[in-house]
C-alpha cells in the first residue's frame, strides 16, 4: 500500500477510531496521523527492502545444489497439478517454464484443460502435447466444469508420491521442488508442506512478500494463510478424495481442513517458493473477482466444525474470505478476575467500574489483591467497594512479587476460569469475558489473551514474540491493527506467549503447570507460564475480538529487574536460538514493527 492510499484512508480510519476515543478524540489526532504515516512508510520500506533482499537471498549455486540432490536418499516424484481455463498462452508458457527450470528433476506436470473456449489457449496446449514430453501429461475436457472438477481430473493423471498445486498463470522459484524434497529428506513422514510466497505483475516485477508463521490452527481457521506453495502427500489426498465440487473459490481451504481430520504432519518452509500473478481476473489482485470464495470458505469451515464435533458458528471476519469461529460456551462457569494493586486508586476505581458497568457475562467474581497500600483514599475506596457482593478484597502484605501475588489469589479463587488483569487496564468490549471464555473452554487451548490498546487506539499488545529486541516483545506495538503486516493483528491466531496484563486460563490448566514461576518478580512470569502451556502441547490464543485499554506500567517501574532479565534469557534460550515458530525468520526482530531481515 502506498503513502497516497494510506493518506486517502486516514479520514475514514480516524472516524472509525471514535469508538475508542469518545469525546476526547481531538486530542489524539496528531499521534494518530503520525502513526499512520509511519505505518505507510513501513509498507514502502518493505517493498524497497524486498528488492534488496531478493538480490542477497536468491543467488543459487547450481553445482552445489546438484551435489546436494545427488546425496538425497529419498527422491520422491512430485506431481504438479495445473487446471487450465482460457489463460493467455504467454502466462501459461511462463508458468511451465518455471517448472522446466527446476533444479530437482523428478517431477511430472499434469495439465487439464477445463473446456477452454479461447482458441489460442487450446492451440498452445495441442502444440505442447504434440511435443510428446514424457514429463508432461495433458488432457482436455469437453465443457467447463470449474476448478474443483478440473483439478481432480488433473490429479487422476498423477503418479507421484506428492501432489503440488500451481495456478496456470503463476510461477515457481527454480529451487521450489528442491526445497520441498530437501525437507522431506530430513522428515520423510511429512504429509503437508507449505511455503512463503509473493506477488508478481505483468512486467515480472515482484512485490508483497508474505513471510508466514509456522502452522497456526487458529490463524488457519480465520483465513487461509497457507495458500501457496502447497504440497500434499498423495495417499492423504486420495483418502480425503481431493477437491469437493461446490466449494469453488475456497477449494484449497476446504482441502486443507479435510486433511486436518487425519492429524497430518505439517511443515512450513520459510522461503519464497511461489510467485502469485497479479492479473485483472486474479484473486491476488482483488478478492472481489471471485465473490463466491467467501461463501465457499464459510461452508468449508462449517463442515470442519461439524466433522470435528465442535459447537460454534462461523462469522464473517473483518472482510470477505476472513472468518471468525464463534465457539459455543459449554457452560457459564464462575470466572474469577484477579487484580493485584498498590494504591493508584483512580486506576483501580475506573477499572472496577468498567467491569461492573460494561460486562455482559454475569457469573464472575472480582478478587482485588491489596499489596501494601498506604494511602487513605485507597482504604476509603475499599470500604465502599467491599459492599458489592461480586468483589472480594485479599491482603498480601509482603514484598511485591507479581508471580506470588497471582498464585496466592488463584488458590483463593472460586472460579473454574481465571482472568489475570492489571489494574492499569480498562474494559472496552462488553462481551470480553464471553469471548475469552469461548476459547479458554477448548480442550486444546491453554491461555487466551486480547488485543490491548493505548489511549490513541494503537496496539499495546497483539501477541508476544520471542526474540524481539533480543528478548521478548509485543509485536505490532504502537501500530493500528488495520495497518499491521498483512493485517495479522486482525486475526485470531496462536502465539508462544501472551501478556498477563489480561489473560484467561482454566484453573486446572494453570495449576497443571504449577502457576506462575515465583522466581520472576515483576516481568517474564507470563511468558514462562505460556511457554509451559505450549510445552504441554496446549495452544495459546490471541483473540482480537476482545479489546481493552492498557495504560502500561503506570504502577511499576518500566525497566525489569536484573534477576528477571537473567532468568528470562535462560528460560527463553531454546526459543531464541531456534526462532519463534509464530514469527518468520525472514522478518527482523530488531523492532516490534515487522520489517525484512538482513543478516
Amino acid at each position: 500500500m502506498t503513502v497516497f492510499l494510506h493518506a486517502v484512508s486516514l479520514i475514514k480510519k480516524f472516524k472509525n477510531s471514535i469508538y475508542f476515543y469518545g469525546s476526547r478524540k481531538i486530542f489524539y489526532i496528531v499521534p494518530f496521523l503520525i502513526n499512520n504515516l509511519r505505518d505507510a512508510y513501513s509498507y514502502l520500506k518493505i517493498s524497497k527492502d524486498y528488492k534488496k533482499w531478493i538480490k542477497l537471498n536468491e543467488t543459487f549455486d547450481k553445482n552445489k545444489i546438484n551435489d546436494e540432490i545427488d546425496k538425497f536418499k529419498f527422491k520422491p516424484k512430485l506431481s504438479i497439478v495445473i487446471p487450465v481455463y482460457n489463460i493467455q498462452p504467454k502466462w501459461l508458457r511462463l508458468c511451465i517454464k518455471s517448472i522446466m527450470n527446476q533444479f530437482y528433476d523428478n517431477w511430472e506436470l499434469c495439465l487439464y484443460d477445463d473446456g477452454s473456449t479461447n482458441l489460442e489457449t487450446l492451440e498452445y496446449l495441442k502444440i505442447l502435447k504434440n511435443k510428446k514430453n514424457n514429463k508432461i501429461k495433458i488432457s482436455f475436457g469437453q465443457s467447463n466444469k470449474h476448478i474443483c472438477y478440473a483439478s481432480n481430473e488433473a490429479i487422476k493423471m498423477a503418479t507421484g508420491d506428492y501432489v503440488a498445486f500451481l495456478d496456470n498463470d503463476d510461477k515457481l522459484t527454480k529451487d521450489a521442488l528442491f526445497e520441498i524434497v530437501k525437507l522431506l529428506n530430513k522428515n520423510p513422514s511429512l504429509d503437508l508442506i507449505y511455503s512463503d510466497e509473493d506477488k508478481i505483475d505483468e512486467n515480472e516485477e515482484r512485490s508483497n512478500p508474505f513471510f508466514k508463521p509456522d502452522f497456526s490452527l487458529d490463524l488457519l481457521l480465520s483465513v487461509n494463510y497457507i495458500c501457496h506453495f502447497l504440497v500434499i502427500r498423495k495417499d492423504l489426498g486420495d483418502k480425503v478424495k481431493w477437491f469437493r465440487q461446490g466449494f469453488e473459490g475456497a477449494q484449497d481451504f476446504d482441502l486443507i481442513l479435510r486433511c486436518l481430520d487425519h492429524n497430518p504432519k505439517i511443515a512450513h518452509i520459510s522461503k519464497i517458493l511461489y510467485h502469485w500473478r497479479m492479473l485483472e481476473t486474479s484473486t491476488s489482485r482483488s478478492i472481489k473477482t471471485k465473490d463466491y470464495a467467501h461463501l465457499s470458505g464459510i461452508n468449508a469451515l462449517k463442515d470442519y466444525l461439524e466433522r470435528s464435533g465442535i459447537k460454534g458458528e462461523v462469522k464473517r471476519g473483518y472482510k470477505e474470505t476472513n472468518y471468525r469461529v464463534k465457539y459455543r460456551i459449554n457452560k457459564k462457569y464462575l470466572v474469577s478476575i484477579i487484580i493485584p494493586f498498590k494504591d493508584k486508586v483512580c486506576l483501580l476505581r475506573n477499572l472496577i467500574k468498567s467491569i461492573l458497568e460494561k460486562s455482559t457475562y454475569e457469573n464472575y467474581e472480582i478478587l482485588i489483591i491489596n499489596n501494601n497500600s498506604r494511602k487513605k483514599q485507597t482504604y476509603q475506596f475499599l470500604d465502599k467497594i467491599k459492599l458489592n457482593s461480586r468483589v472480594e478484597i485479599l491482603n498480601y502484605n509482603h514484598a511485591f512479587n507479581y508471580s506470588k501475588l497471582n498464585n496466592f489469589a488463584a488458590k483463593k479463587a472460586r472460579g473454574k476460569y481465571l482472568i489475570f488483569l492489571n489494574n492499569d487496564t480498562l474494559i472496552i468490549s462488553p462481551d470480553w469475558i464471553e469471548e475469552l471464555l469461548r476459547n479458554a473452554q477448548r480442550r486444546e487451548v491453554g491461555a487466551v489473551g486480547p488485543m490491548l490498546l493505548f489511549k490513541d487506539g494503537s496496539i499495546q499488545h497483539a501477541g508476544v514474540i520471542l526474540g524481539i529486541r533480543g528478548f521478548a516483545g509485543h509485536i505490532f506495538r504502537k501500530q493500528y491493527s488495520f495497518n499491521t503486516y498483512y493485517k495479522l493483528a486482525e486475526f485470531q491466531r496462536n502465539y508462544l506467549a501472551l501478556t498477563a496484563a489480561c489473560l484467561m486460563i482454566s484453573k486446572d490448566k494453570f495449576f497443571e503447570v504449577d502457576g506462575f514461576n515465583e522466581d520472576f518478580h515483576i516481568c517474564g512470569g507470563d511468558v514462562d507460564l505460556c511457554l509451559s502451556l505450549h510445552e504441554k502441547h496446549y495452544l495459546n490464543v490471541y483473540n482480537p475480538k476482545v479489546k481493552l485499554f492498557h495504560f502500561e506500567s503506570k504502577t511499576r517501574e518500566k525497566m525489569p529487574p536484573k534477576n528477571d532479565v537473567l532468568i528470562s534469557k535462560k528460560r527463553y534460550k531454546y526459543y531464541l536460538e531456534k526462532g519463534d515458530p509464530f514469527y518468520n525468520k525472514n522478518l527482523s526482530t530488531k523492532k516490534e514493527i515487522p520489517n525484512i531481515k538482513f543478516k
